[in-house]
């Protein structure tokens, strides 16, 4: 379903950039650690975000992603 395939691709594209952070020769532990910390945040709010639109289309029986 469309709540589904959007969690899908915000882990996807987190885990590109958390494999991007651990890659990175230039950066040390601690920032990176740092820095896989505050992308794990913003994950959570981000798919957090999208539950709270369906669950909120789903309770006013509005189309998920349309405009009021």
């Amino acid at each position: 379903n469309e709540k589904e395939a959007l969690i899908q691709k915000i882990n996807r594209e987190y885990n590109h950039k958390i494999a991007d952070v651990k890659m990175n020769r230039f950066l040390k532990n601690r920032q990176k650690k740092e820095k896989i910390k505050m992308l794990e945040e913003q994950r959570k709010k981000e798919i957090a975000f999208v539950q709270y639109r369906y669950e909120k289309s789903k309770r006013y029986d509005v189309g998920f992603g349309k405009k009021q």
